[in-house]
């Protein structure tokens, strides 16, 4: 038969880059900026297992870094920062096009033996296909949150990605991949050279807001309209990257910081990390000039910094002052006793900030923002607890107990 006449279906492999997106948060909730996950895509999964103990023992880094890697290992093996993520504190949720799936593989089986090697921490990493979501009823819908003008990251809702996440943990040995693999040899392009972001308002919030009614859309949008009113319209005041609060670490730390992002410690690009350490560390300590504009990236941090975000869970991190933090607390409870919502609120002194570098210009740099002592992980905990508390009462999926 002739095919000559047949139309090619059109390649999926740049849904995301070719996405339009919106830059204002508040509407996170327009239905207009989301676009259904083609089928050939993937959902890639990957969390430290235990992560709750290895936070209560004082880990919360080591967790907080490893999380991050997983979307750094991404980007490396992938060239590209287009493709839609999530970081969760203790991991992270990427959607992958079929086209890159080994490689992704690759780079997260990588990842896991370093984090067993270098860490003692156990990454657990599960990939499944969008066709099993959307067989089971469940959707994934994209959207791009613009940040600033060269930077965007994935609002994502439609349940699947919770459908997901519950599959890949309750049949491991169906989803999850757990083959023996070559250590990463480094953690290329990531770092945590800053200090912990000391509060300059109060306390650092980090919040979970999971909608249980059948009308989610509502529910959310009631929320952000409550939060609006009690930051009173400006959510910029409530980040919590704050320029005259940053600091960065000492050599000797950053130093040991390397030591755990490298497994090679004879390589040449260890001590090309070594020798970046050294003159940064000291080029922002005594005002020294650069190689970059270190003025120009430090103002730029805000703007590059995912303290919130939404993938079925509002989540925040927040630096909010005592009077803020009770309305909120009110607000939160009240929706939840009306049976609208399911809610973590961790408080802590301080955020962390992991940066993932690619070069110091706008767009060229992204940093993934958690409360201090584990402030993700410590929110989820609570979470879960009124979940499996409230459970019979109000119209949460199985998959919300992961």
């Amino acid at each position: 038969m002739d095919n000559q006449g047949l139309k090619k279906a059109p390649s999926t492999t740049h849904f995301y880059r070719n996405l339009r997106g919106f830059n204002n948060f508040s509407e996170l909730n327009n239905e207009t900026f989301y676009t259904r996950l083609p089928e050939d895509w993937y959902v890639f999964v990957s969390d430290i297992k235990g992560s709750t103990q290895a936070i209560e023992q004082g880990r919360y880094k080591e967790v907080n870094t490893l999380g991050a890697a997983s979307i750094s290992v991404l980007q490396k093996a992938l060239g590209t920062f287009h493709f839609p993520f999530v970081f969760g504190g203790d991991g992270a949720t990427a959607l992958i096009h079929e086209t890159e799936i080994e490689k992704a593989k690759l780079a997260l089986l990588g990842l896991k033996s370093m984090a067993q090697s270098q860490f003692n921490l156990e990454l657990r990493v599960g990939v499944i296909p969008v066709t099993e979501v959307y067989q089971a009823k469940k959707d994934i819908k994209v959207a791009k949150f613009f940040m600033n003008p060269k930077k965007s990251i994935a609002m994502l809702r439609g349940g699947g990605l919770s459908w997901a996440d519950d599959k890949i943990k309750s049949e491991p040995e169906k989803y999850c991949i757990d083959h023996n693999h070559q250590p990463l040899e480094e953690l290329s392009g990531l770092s945590c050279r800053w200090q912990p972001i000391k509060s300059s308002r109060g306390q650092i919030a980090t919040l979970l807001v999971l909608p249980t009614g059948k009308n989610t859309s509502e529910i959310i949008q009631k929320v952000m309209n409550d939060l609006n009113a009690i930051f009173e319209n400006d959510m910029s005041k409530v980040c919590p990257i704050r320029n005259d609060q940053m600091r960065y670490k000492s050599v000797v730390r950053c130093i040991q910081d390397e030591w755990n992002y490298n497994s090679n410690h004879l390589s040449k690009n260890f001590f090309v990390r070594l020798f970046s350490v050294l003159v940064c560390v000291w080029a922002y300590k005594w005002n020294l000039p650069i190689f970059f504009d270190k003025k120009s990236y430090k103002d730029s941090l805000d703007s590059h910094s995912d303290y919130r975000k939404f993938d079925d869970i509002l989540r925040m991190v927040i630096d909010c002052t005592s009077e803020e933090i009770e309305k909120i607390r009110q607000l939160l409870e009240s929706l939840y006793k009306n049976q609208e919502i399911c809610y973590g609120l961790h408080l802590s002194d301080e955020s962390l900030m992991t940066c993932l570098v690619e070069n110091t210009q706008q767009g060229g740099h992204i940093h993934f923002i958690d409360g201090g002592d584990g402030g993700y992980a410590m929110a989820a905990k609570g979470l879960k607890m009124q979940i499996r508390d409230h459970k019979a009462n109000i119209n949460i999926p199985d998959q919300a107990l992961a």
